[in-house]
């Protein structure tokens, strides 16, 4: 078995920024490549945004992944994506990458900034098992300018 370095990455549905995806895996793959270990981007496998871009990259790199879908019909809209967050951290990862836009329920529109609801989530599980996560988009600025 080749020892992995594992990158996390959560993001919003509709996260479009290829850029920032491809630059938090390709920093992870140089981290990988200097300490000898094989890369393994683990993601929610979600048909669009961040999760979706990372799959894409890692099917044209070579990169391999690690899949981790929600169990919508099984589990129900809200646990599901919860127990898919608990899943991925407790699946072991190195470092994380955030990719997350402001929160545009309906429902939301009252309450200050903050990021999309799976995003943040699955950003906190990780921090608190002691993953370095990293934050990146507008739905982490307005939260910052928020608090």
């Amino acid at each position: 078995m080749t020892a992995t370095y594992r990158l996390l990455i959560t993001g919003s549905r509709s996260w479009r920024d290829r850029v920032a995806v491809a630059g938090e895996i390709g920093e992870a793959a140089g981290i990988a490549l200097a300490r000898g270990l094989e890369l393994v981007v683990v993601h929610g496998d979600a048909p669009e945004g961040a999760d979706a871009i990372a799959e894409e990259i890692c099917r044209q790199q070579g990169i391999h992944t690690d899949r981790h879908p929600a169990l919508w019909q099984v589990h129900g809209w809200r646990r599901a994506g919860i127990m898919r967050n608990t899943e991925m951290v407790a699946a072991g990862a190195d470092m994380a990458a955030a990719f997350a836009l402001p929160c545009a329920k309906p429902e939301c529109a009252e309450l200050p900034a903050h990021p999309t609801h799976g995003t943040s989530h699955c950003a906190e599980t990780a921090a608190r098992a002691g993953v370095a996560v990293t934050r990146i988009g507008p739905g982490w600025q307005q939260e910052a300018r928020a608090a």
